[in-house]
């Protein structure tokens, strides 16, 4: 009898601590799903649920039974299409839910995509800032550069401006924050360089300009006094 007592007193202990999350994750105002016409939009609201899922200590059904309360429309019948498959008595797990929801709004086709796009990445005319966003943004994609600290150093080099690269050529860099102050710091350099010759190259005509001419007064003229 004290076993079932001890059981039930866990139970309950779980439904209460369930409740508490579920609360606590409305109240950071999560955004449903329904149907995206870009399949990026999809991915996005996938990984900002899971964001802020994270700092609620959720069960890995938990986190499934979030996420699909968030789905609406098109997509809650999808998933209750999936769920009508499944053989019962079997729970889903969050990385059994996120395979299927990519499978579904953000398929292959995309992935690659995004890949051919990081691989083809240079900076262009983006400042260094810039370039770094939409290097994070695609290499999400590519596992080799979360995996090869070397590979993803090296690829971000590659696509920096031929003059901002020969700059770095010779440095050593222990980790990628570091590769990208360094780089900011060589763009910073040119950028005071060419404002530097700028001036120098205006001051002689600067020099040559006349003076200005002093306004003609506005008004009638006072009456001269005799």
């Amino acid at each position: 009898m004290e076993t079932l007592q001890s059981h039930g007193g866990v139970s309950r202990d779980m439904e209460v601590r369930g409740a508490d999350i579920f609360e606590h994750f409305l109240r950071l105002r999560p955004p449903t799903f329904g149907v995206a016409p870009d399949p990026v939009q999809a991915e996005h609201w996938l990984s900002r649920i899971a964001k802020m899922m994270g700092p609620l200590e959720c069960t890995d059904s938990q986190r499934v039974t979030l996420a699909v309360y968030l789905l609406e429309g098109e997509a809650e019948n999808w998933w209750s299409s999936v769920q009508r498959g499944v053989p019962a008595g079997y729970a889903c797990t969050w990385a059994g839910f996120r395979a299927k929801f990519l499978e579904k709004y953000f398929p292959r086709s995309c992935r690659s995509t995004k890949i051919a796009q990081f691989l083809k990445l240079e900076q262009g005319n983006m400042t260094v800032p810039h370039y770094e966003a939409k290097f994070d943004e695609l290499s999400r994609y590519m596992p080799k550069a979360f995996e090869d600290k070397e590979y993803k150093l090296e690829k971000f080099k590659e696509g920096l401006k031929p003059g901002i690269q020969s700059r770095l050529c010779t440095w050593d860099f222990g980790d990628f924050p570091e590769l990208v102050d360094k780089a900011m710091r060589v763009e910073k350099d040119f950028e005071r360089t060419i404002r530097s010759r700028l001036l120098t190259r205006d001051a002689p005509f600067r020099l040559r300009q006349p003076p200005p001419t002093p306004p003609v007064p506005v008004g009638r003229p006072r009456p001269l006094v005799a």
